[in-house]
Formats: C-alpha cells, sequence, structure tokens
C-alpha cells in the first residue's frame, strides 16, 4: 500500500512540473497562469507557454492568485 502511494505521489509531481503555463514577458510580471485566467487577459505583452520549471527559473515563482 505504501508503495501504491508513493508511485502516485512521484507520478503526478513529475506531472506537475511538466503541465505547461502561461508567462506575460512583461518586466514587472511575477505569475504563471492557467490558459484561463483572468490576470493573463490583462497581459499587454508578448505571453509565451513554458512549463512550471522554466517560469519559475524566468522569475514568475508563484501562480497566479486568480486561478491557482
Amino acid at each position: 500500500m505504501k508503495l501504491i502511494l508513493l508511485l502516485m505521489l512521484f507520478t503526478s509531481a513529475g506531472k506537475f512540473q511538466s503541465d505547461k503555463v502561461y508567462v506575460c514577458r512583461s518586466g514587472s510580471s511575477y505569475a504563471y497562469h492557467n490558459r484561463l485566467c483572468q490576470g493573463l487577459r490583462k497581459c499587454t505583452h508578448r505571453i509565451d507557454t513554458v512549463t512550471v520549471r522554466e517560469a519559475m527559473t524566468t522569475g514568475h515563482k508563484k501562480p497566479c492568485g486568480y486561478r491557482y
């Protein structure tokens, strides 16, 4: 039973890191968004699709507060 729980945990953690998120490429942007996010619709700059890991390494360290 413990083995199954551990496998589920590691599988879901890996999936989270590879899920696609969206970032606004403005100078003041600090969060990543999902595709339906209200905060993302306010972006007036280029919007890129990246992984969570890529978003975090480019300064978008937390999820947006609207949809996460």
